[in-house]
């Protein structure tokens, strides 16, 4: 049986949190923070609930990130003090998620970096196949992720833009 969970980002652009969880194993798909609004006065940043993650960290295989953005990557300082697990992410995502450790002390992680151009990837038992999406930031990509029930496709926040400052277009 395949679980989709969506731990938070379904009510707004932020907080990106999405759990898959097949065979008794469970993937992460982006793991971002959100933004206090003006009823929040004090509050620098809203932080999913993470509690149904480390509940079950032992079933955790990894976590993949589609993106460069904060709604994408900002939790994931705040999340690996509770868990540890193998993180995918494009180059330049990768660069800012060594910065992000830097700055927050994070020093135990793994970051498996992948060209979406040709690399596909398995985490546990997920067949991760990237592909470009368009999108503010470069280097974002969204995945066609095998499951023993069948391919789901997890598209993250994009734009369909014909001339995308990087030059790699919507694939």
């Amino acid at each position: 049986m395949l679980k989709f969970i969506a731990l938070s980002g379904t009510v707004s652009v932020t907080e990106n949190l999405y759990v898959y969880e097949t065979d008794g194993k469970m993937m992460i798909v982006d793991c971002g923070v959100g933004f206090p609004d003006l009823e929040m006065p004090g509050v620098d940043l809203v932080i999913p609930d993470f509690s149904y993650v480390v509940k079950n960290k032992e079933k955790l295989v990894g976590i993949v990130v589609s993106q460069g953005h904060e709604d994408h990557i900002g939790a994931l300082p705040y999340l690996l003090r509770e868990v540890s697990a193998p993180i995918w992410a494009t180059p330049l995502v990768t660069d800012f998620l060594k910065d992000k450790f830097k700055d927050y002390g994070v020093k135990n992680y793994v970051i498996n970096t992948f060209n979406p151009e040709y690399e596909d990837f398995e985490v546990g038992p997920f067949k991760v196949y990237p592909f470009r999406v368009t999108h503010s930031v470069p280097d974002t990509v969204g995945f066609a992720i095998d499951t023993p029930e069948g391919r789901i496709f997890h598209v993250p926040e994009h734009k369909m833009d014909q001339n995308p400052v990087d030059g790699m277009k919507f694939d």
